[in-house]
Parts: structure tokens; sequence; C-alpha cells
């Protein structure tokens, strides 16, 4: 991984702040147990909650595997799923190639969530293990109350055009950081990646969910 010479910082925890993050990531440079950024949604509702995890999707306790779909390491992945409640179908998109659809939890909804990039909550909030940790870069974190249409979701991939989340939105971020994360500028890894952060489009009245994110892993050795 190239190493910048301004990064922002190595931050201490501390109470939830808003920022626009156009143009930024995170970067998550090694294993941790107690390395995450938490993220606050900004709507106090019942979510139809999705959570996103390289090739399985959890759905309350519920949890579906999409075998066959792999990141690519050290180069950036984009990552869409969609999730109905009323008919429980959940599918995964993957740099623009869709998963089959299948299901899960039908019905199913939760109180607003903890959301956590760069672990993978074994309880609810926490039970990190270093093994199960994330290292890479991610930017461009959305999350809808809606599904997305497939030729909405080809736009994003191809031209960066979409609708900012109403539930996640990256441009208007509450969140804080724990342990060694790095919040430094997107534009010297991929300029095309940070132009995404800059079109968009009007927001629809829907009610379901989706969640998006753009990241690079790195392979473990």
């Amino acid at each position: 991984m190239k190493t910048l010479l301004y990064l922002v910082s190595l931050f201490m925890c501390g109470t939830a702040v808003q920022q626009d993050l156009s143009g930024r990531m995170f970067t998550f440079p090694r294993q941790s147990a107690d390395s995450y950024v938490r993220l606050y949604p900004q709507q106090e509702k019942i979510f139809f909650a999705v959570s996103v995890y390289k090739t399985h999707l959890w759905v309350g306790n519920s949890v579906v595997y999409f075998n066959g779909m792999k990141p690519e390491f050290n180069e950036w992945n984009s990552v869409c799923a969609t999730w109905d409640s009323g008919t429980g179908l959940v599918q995964v998109w993957l740099n623009g190639k869709a998963s089959v659809r299948k299901s899960l939890h039908v019905g199913g909804s939760l109180p607003i969530p903890i959301i956590i990039l760069g672990q993978d909550q074994d309880t609810y909030g926490g039970g990190f293990v270093l093994a199960e940790s994330y290292v890479g870069m991610t930017t461009d974190v959305h999350m809808w109350d809606y599904v997305l249409s497939s030729d909405e979701i080809h736009t994003y991939m191809q031209s960066g055009n979409f609708r900012p989340g109403n539930a996640l939105n990256w441009v208007r971020m509450d969140y804080n950081r724990h342990g060694y994360v790095v919040l430094e500028n997107l534009l010297t890894h991929n300029t095309r990646m940070a132009s995404h952060n800059n079109h968009h489009v009007p927001e629809p009245s829907e009610t379901f969910h989706q969640n998006s994110t753009r990241h690079m892993t790195v392979p473990q050795v």
C-alpha cells in the first residue's frame, strides 16, 4: 500500500462529528481487534437492517452466503446489497456484477443499527476478533431505506451518478474513529473514484433498504 506524506490523523476515541467526506477515505493499515469507525444513521427510525461483509449478508440474526463472488485484492471494489423486507429477497452487486437473488428474514426489521467499518460484529456493537478485522481502504459509503433499481446501480458503476443515501450519506456523515484508523485524501489513489462523490440526483420516497460502499482490500499473509 502506498504511504502518503499528508496523513490527516491517527485519532483518539471521541464524540461523533459530522463531516463532508467527499474525496476522502478511511484507511485501516493493519489487523486490529480495536480499530474501527462507527457510523451514525441520520434517521431516528426502525430500519430494514442489512450488513455487508465480503460474500455474505446479515439481516438481523440471519445470514445468507453468495458463493463465487470474490473481491479483487489491491484494487477498488464496489459493493452494493439490497434487501426487500416484504419479499425477503436479497441481492449483492460486486463491481457491477449481480448475484442471484436469495431469501432472507422475510418481514424482518431492527431498531437503529450499530454500523461499524473495519470489524465484523460477533455481538451487537462488539465481539471484534483480530483475525476478522479489515485491512484496506473504504470510501463512498451510503445507505438507503429503499431499493435502487438495477439501472440505477449500473449507472453508478459506470458514471458515478447516484442518489445520496438518506440513512447514511458520505457527504454528511456522522462518525467517530477508534484505534489506528487514518482519514486521508482519496485523490492520489484514484481520481475517478473521488469524482463519484460529486454526482448526485434527487432522492425519491420509497420504503426499502440498501447499502453500498467502495473499498480496497489488502490480502493477508
